[in-house]
């Protein structure tokens, strides 16, 4: 891999690129000031929904320094070729990212140097992501959560799908039409205590579909289960009148869908979750929540859509998009969280 310049950094996390976990990194962050620091490993903790990297800094006074730095999803790294044993405790480690906005000696680690190596820690920081399908005879492509996967053309919607492209509203610049009360609930937002994901919290409706993580469609008949990897999520999607008053009132509400041709459309109320979006955006039980997911005729991609319709937050309806592609050896993994 390449080590990309502090320079490249920034544009690329100023530009609308996508992040690997529910959870805002320009909340945090701050994308006009990015950094490479050298040290020494003094720890690495591997877990979900974030690695954290911990390592000391020399100053200029000679004394040591503290700085930790947070990196991508184990499950995101391990897809990517890279495991703990590459990042040896004790030997130099050069980090590259953006630093906390708060003056600590906290950052995201976008790349990092070890071993005379480098890797991408925050891969869809710091690639650039294909908007569309390569040609026909290229199937190859970056996933958005930025390692490179193999794809065939699907036949069908039940299967695991990996996200190429997906809002990211904690990252891209997002223009709401949102009602007086949601701006104020949202000018008011503390994401210390607000950021539901460094608590390891699972996201609900429609926030959890706003990830890069693989999803599952498995045929139930009857219903249809959607498998979200992030937080080991499980919807159910009924597609009769069985079960009309089941999961009303929970973090995915009750979820009912139909086909439109070939198109699995789902309509979803009584969601109990308080946030529209990672970025503190409110939400309401009030909402009704539609999603649309259709397979290219060819197979090869599969697009979805998602709209939100909550009159105490919105002015009008809100819609956000994405797509994802089959890859056969891509598999729904456990995705344990550490708070």
């Amino acid at each position: 891999m390449r080590l990309i310049t502090r320079t490249a950094v920034c544009a690329l996390i100023c530009l609308p690129f996508m992040v690997q976990a529910h959870h805002s990194i320009v909340v945090h962050y701050d994308p006009a000031d990015v950094r490479a620091i050298s040290g020494t490993l003094e720890s690495l903790i591997w877990r979900n929904p974030h690695t954290i990297w911990v390592f000391s800094v020399e100053d200029e006074q000679g004394g040591r320094a503290t700085w930790r730095a947070e990196g991508g999803s184990v499950n995101t790294l391990e897809r990517n070729g890279l495991t703990r044993e590459m990042f040896p405790v004790g030997e130099p480690l050069t980090v590259i990212g953006p630093v906390s906005r708060s003056g600590r000696n906290l950052m995201v680690a976008v790349q990092a140097v070890a071993g005379g190596n480098e890797y991408g820690i925050f891969p869809a920081l710091s690639d650039e992501l294909a908007e569309d399908l390569p040609p026909e005879t290229q199937l190859t492509l970056t996933s958005a959560a930025g390692y490179v996967i193999s794809y065939e053309p699907a036949a069908d919607l039940f299967r695991v799908w990996t996200p190429v492209d997906f809002p990211a509203t904690g990252v891209r610049p997002l223009e709401l039409p949102l009602t007086d009360a949601a701006q104020s609930s949202l000018d008011a937002y503390d994401p210390a205590s607000g950021d539901l994901a460094a608590q390891c919290i699972p996201a609900g409706m429609p926030s959890m579909l706003d990830q890069p993580y693989p999803i599952e469609f498995i045929d139930e008949g009857d219903r249809i289960t959607m498998r979200v990897e992030e937080w080991n999520g499980v919807r159910t999607i009924y597609m009769t009148d069985d079960g009309a008053d089941e999961e009303v009132g929970t973090i995915y509400g009750h979820s009912t869908g139909r086909w439109d041709g070939d198109t699995l459309v789902i309509e979803t109320t009584g969601i109990a979750y308080p946030y529209y979006n990672d970025a503190g955006v409110p939400l309401t039980q009030d909402a009704v929540v539609t999603e649309r997911y259709t397979l290219s005729a060819d197979g090869r991609r599969m697009d979805w859509s998602v709209t939100t319709v909550d009159p105490t937050v919105f002015t009008g309806p809100t819609t956000l998009n994405g797509w994802a592609v089959w890859s056969p050896q891509i598999e729904i993994k456990e995705f344990q969280c550490v708070e």
